[in-house]
């Protein structure tokens, strides 16, 4: 869809997380203390655990600063590495860079097995236990606690990272936990102080992590590994703009909901509006609506009669049967529809104006038959698919009558079931060609008289007149609902003089057109 200068409300989100993590979102403030010096203090905080023995000292312990030069290089033991084409954007001057691992703690998931999950005991998160909305509450695995497990124990402001599938590099930031929890393998933790959580666990939302992650998976089987998170660089902010930052963000994500929830609506609307201006452009055509009465017109009511005359005389040469009920017009929820018709209209019965409203026969299949047999399967929205016919053997034709092979002109309606009943199409020249189509017991057809313009009846079928709780006209139970033919010859059916009748056509056929 398009929307604000074509980006979606997720696309905006990142482009907002990506300004704020390359210092673009908010304003630089010289008063600041430079991020270097908040750097400082964490390498000065690392050195006093190691002294402590509460975390071991890191071999390749890296530090990178800014040189004179305006380059910025990192410093690995004794050795010093310019690392500034490796950098992936630039930074403001009072913004500096660091690995992950020399920012936070980061710990890999405990390989617990599966088949020692219970329903008591700690609970495990894994790669499928959470999302960006939280940790999810189905499908819970609990394991039995042994004090091994206590390096992957999740704590509030630690941010979790999915290390593989699918759903690799998606994050969580936990601010809130309803129980103990621990981390199954293939989870990656991350921690740091407090402050610095909300900052970070933004940088992990960013395109640019997500891009890092998608060009550095291994394997078949989509993996990150713990050294790849270890060695990310991150562009660290003074603390105060951290902030900062972190108050833009939490202004702008109301905003963005919002924009999320008028694209969702638009999208919809987007979806179905070609369908629903369809609908009333029908709903117009078969009120006398769509186009200019002509005074000149011959009134329906002369057409209802020659209709009524060319019936009796199909009768009379055995062509087609006498109905042995009288299909009356059933008034119901179409009421309305009707009570503003032009003049020159007649309100009928759809059994008035059409020789066959008729369900077919089940004939015996056969791979090398030569008839095709007319299934629902075949009828789509789209179109009659002639294609995904059945066969059956020139002997049944024997069981129909002329009658009983489909016609150019023919409307065919699925009658059955509760997912395409009511559905309708029409059968054109370019459709049934020279091919000799029958129909089975779950489809109606329905034949207008040569003197109805067909594609108007076919137009008045699947207008929302018609095609509006089409259920409601079924009976039987959910499963297994029937349109039954007396229903559909019962249809009230407006009737415009014949030449309005082509005039309404062509008009629509013109409008979905360019539709």
């Amino acid at each position: 869809m398009k929307t604000i200068k074509n980006l979606t409300s997720d696309q905006i989100r990142k482009s907002i997380l990506q300004l704020a993590i390359q210092g673009k979102l908010v304003k630089q403030d010289p008063n600041d203390e430079p991020a270097s010096e908040l750097v400082k203090r964490i390498y000065e905080e690392k050195q006093r655990l190691i002294k402590e023995g509460k975390i071991k000292k890191d071999k390749n312990e890296s530090y990178i600063y800014k040189g004179d030069d305006n380059c910025y290089y990192e410093k690995i033991g004794k050795e010093v590495k310019n690392i500034t084409s490796e950098l992936p954007f630039e930074i403001p001057d009072n913004w500096t860079w660091i690995r992950l691992s020399n920012y936070c703690y980061l710990n890999g998931g405990y390989a617990f097995k599966s088949n020692n999950f219970s329903n008591e005991g700690i609970r495990v998160i894994r790669i499928s236990d959470f999302d960006e909305d939280g940790i999810k509450s189905k499908e819970i695995k609990r394991y039995r606690y042994s004090n091994e497990m206590d390096k992957s124990k999740i704590e509030v402001n630690d941010i979790i990272v999915c290390m593989t599938g699918g759903t690799v590099g998606k994050s969580l930031y936990i601010k809130q936990l309803e129980e103990p929890s621990y981390l199954n393998q293939r989870v990656a933790l991350i921690r740091t102080k407090d402050k610095l959580s909300d900052y970070l666990a933004n940088v992990f939302k960013s395109p640019y992590i997500q891009e890092l992650v998608k060009n550095n998976i291994t394997s078949t089987n989509d993996n990150i590994s713990m050294n790849f998170l270890n060695n990310i660089l991150i562009p660290i902010p003074p603390f105060n703009e951290q902030l900062r930052i972190q108050s833009k963000l939490l202004y702008c994500e109301p905003l963005i909901k919002n924009y999320e929830y008028l694209e969702r609506q638009l999208t919809q609307l987007e979806s179905t509006f070609e369908e629903r201006l369809k609908a009333s452009i029908l709903q117009f055509a078969i009120e006398g609506k769509l186009v200019k009465q002509d005074p000149n017109d011959e009134p329906a009511s002369v057409l209802l009669e020659r209709i009524k005359a060319e019936k009796e005389k199909l009768i009379k040469e055995g062509k087609i049967k006498r109905d042995k009920s009288d299909y009356k017009i059933v008034v119901g929820d179409d009421k309305n529809y009707y009570e503003k018709l032009p003049a020159s209209w007649k309100t009928i019965s759809l059994n008035d104006v059409c020789s066959l409203i008729s369900r077919g026969k089940t004939p015996k299949y056969s791979d090398n038959g030569k008839v095709l047999v007319l299934a629902q399967k075949c009828n789509q929205w789209d179109g009659i698919h002639l294609d995904r016919c059945l066969k059956t053997e020139v002997s049944e034709l024997i069981r129909y009558t002329d009658s009983y092979l489909l016609k150019v002109g023919d409307i065919v309606i699925n009658s059955t079931g509760g997912g395409t009943v009511g559905r309708t199409g029409y059968v054109s020249n370019s459709i049934i060609k020279e091919q000799q189509v029958v129909w089975d017991t779950h489809i109606t057809v329905v034949r207008p008289m040569l003197k109805m313009n067909s594609k108007f009846v076919y137009l008045f079928l699947i207008s929302p007149i018609i095609q509006t709780g089409i259920e409601k006209k079924c009976e039987g139970s959910t499963n297994q609902i029937e349109l039954y033919s007396k229903v559909i010859k019962s249809y009230r059916i407006p009737l415009p003089p014949f030449n309005e009748q082509s005039k309404i056509v062509n008009k629509i056929d013109k409008i979905f057109s360019s539709i």
